[in-house]
């Protein structure tokens, strides 16, 4: 899951082709789909709280982020 703490642009793609575009305003959620090789990019970085299984991953930080894995396990190894 992807919650905007601050209005940041959001998309989400599957190998080049776009599955979601969209500027996500503060408070806003988005269930990422349970599929394979999801990546993310954003322009806020910092804006971005991503859960996985209801752990809370380390933010992103900063601001333009490319081609971020939504792999699970991936993000997880970095809360341990």
């Amino acid at each position: 899951m992807i919650r905007a703490i601050e209005q940041s642009w959001v998309q989400i793609r599957d190998n080049k082709r776009t599955v979601m575009v969209q500027v996500l305003r503060a408070g806003d959620v988005y269930h990422v789909p349970a599929r394979p090789g999801l990546t993310l990019d954003t322009g806020n970085g910092a804006g971005l709280q991503i859960t996985v299984d209801g752990k809370d991953v380390p933010s992103l930080g900063g601001t333009v982020h490319h081609n971020v894995s939504l792999d699970p396990d991936r993000l997880l190894a970095h809360t341990e």
